[in-house]
């Protein structure tokens, strides 16, 4: 089906907006892959599909990796604006999975009352008892070196979940990366969360870089912003109207006395335009699959192996897909659990592709790529396991190594071959990477 859109962004976080009554059949997670990819398709951080009565806007907010986000206040934003570019409207009431909220423009300033806050376990998806939200980092899966940047880590919703790190000093972008990675599917929230890196300036500014579920580091986050500044009110170290820096640009927030949140900030009209989605998807889809022959056998030759995992809930029900490629052609496979982990699922698949080489082929003379999107996977068997065997198990903050059954196993595979690890960023538009996704999303059905 051909769809027009409209192309916003608000301070260099950018979405694709499509109303809803274009739709002649519900978009698949490809499609809104598709939509956001910035090679394929149009390109976003977010596809926003809406419908309106006056001004009634219901919305729905997709994440680049194809899943479904509760809220997002930048896109409200453009939306507010959109509205009054197409319809005059400078009010809105804004309905979205979670929660009501309004927007208003006064003399071209974008006004969204993002509501009160919430701190309970079931809103932040905690899956322990007697967590306390404002003290969480002792509760974090990081290393010594890592901690040693952070001061304080709480949680907070605001119609989505927040992790919010406050920084004691500058932290190298890799580590940000690893720590985004790893805190963004940690155990201890079952639906993941958005980890924002928080650093206090003075007493009126934060300066703010977001990790966002589903889409990774963005140049600005209006739902982070308004749970950090929150935090940061609640905490006692700033005060009521804070400034948040960005990458993109800079966000104000003002906290009402009865404490709801008011966020004042930009949005620009980018461009429109017309796009092709559903069947010739599926037709292009058909097109590769007939150009590429899918063996029920391990293929001969050197091997490249693809492969992900996926969890639902985390924990939760989980599966994981493997995609092997030889000299003749593909091999897939994929399995799962019913009650598990995103990190054991990640586990899994390497460790069943190279035993399902280990059993079809008779002598181990090939020399295997293994492509993972996981770091949690390619550090913990190039980099963490030797330490971690050296401490009897332990994790340097001499904590027990989760997991270990299946590390010792993927150990032991990965010693009877010739195996190179390569990391590849998720849902960038790597056809083996997407489809390994597929598989394991597959088996995640309850």
């Amino acid at each position: 089906m051909k769809i027009l859109f409209d192309k916003m962004q608000g301070l260099g976080n950018d979405f694709v907006f499509v109303e809803e009554s274009q739709l002649s059949e519900n978009l698949s997670v490809k499609d809104v892959r598709f939509l956001c990819d910035r090679k394929f398709g149009i390109g976003c951080d977010t596809l926003v599909i809406y419908r309106r009565k006056n001004n009634e806007v219901t919305a729905k907010f997709f994440n680049c990796d194809g899943s479904e986000a509760e809220i997002c206040v930048n896109a409200s934003r453009c939306l507010a604006l959109l509205m009054k570019k197409n319809f005059g409207l400078l009010d809105l009431n804004l309905k979205t999975k979670s929660k009501a909220y309004k927007t208003k423009i006064v003399d071209e300033k974008i006004f969204v009352n993002v509501g009160l806050p919430s701190f309970s376990h079931s809103d932040l998806g905690i899956s322990e008892k007697n967590v306390d939200v404002d003290n969480l980092l002792s509760k974090l899966d990081l290393s010594p070196n890592e901690i040693s940047y952070i001061d304080r880590a709480c949680a907070i919703s605001v119609g989505n979940p927040h992790l919010v790190l406050f920084l004691k000093k500058s932290i190298p972008q890799k580590i940000k990366q690893t720590i985004g990675e790893k805190l963004e599917k940690f155990s201890l929230f079952k639906n993941r969360i958005n980890v924002s890196f928080a650093k206090i300036m003075n007493e009126l500014e934060i300066q703010l870089e977001v990790f966002e579920r589903g889409v990774g580091f963005t140049l600005a986050c209006g739902s982070g912003a308004s749970a950090t500044a929150f935090s940061a009110y609640k905490l006692k170290l700033m005060g009521d109207k804070i400034r948040v820096k960005q990458p993109g640009g800079d966000l104000e927030i003002f906290i009402k006395p009865d404490g709801s949140i008011i966020q004042k900030g930009p949005a620009s009209y980018v461009f429109e335009g017309k796009v092709s989605v559903g069947r010739d998807d599926v037709e292009k889809e058909i097109s590769e699959e007939k150009s590429t022959k899918l063996l029920k056998k391990i293929p001969s030759g050197n091997l490249k192996i693809y492969t992900d995992g996926a969890c639902s809930g985390n924990p939760g029900p989980g599966g994981w897909g493997v995609i092997i490629i030889g000299d003749d052609g593909e091999f897939e496979m994929c399995g799962g659990e019913s009650d598990t982990t995103n990190n054991r699922m990640e586990l899994l698949g390497p460790i069943s592709a190279l035993k399902k080489i280990s059993e079809e082929m008779k002598s181990i003379e090939s020399e295997i790529e293994i492509f993972t999107d996981s770091t949690y996977v390619k550090n913990g068997i190039t980099n963490w396991i030797e330490n971690w065997e050296k401490n009897n198990w332990k994790t340097s903050g001499k904590k027990p190594v989760k997991n270990k059954e299946l590390w010792i196993e993927l150990r032991d595979q990965v010693a009877r071959h010739k195996v190179t690890w390569r990391w590849l960023k998720g849902h960038n538009g790597d056809r083996y990477n997407e489809r390994a996704d597929e598989l394991a999303r597959s088996k995640c059905k309850k």
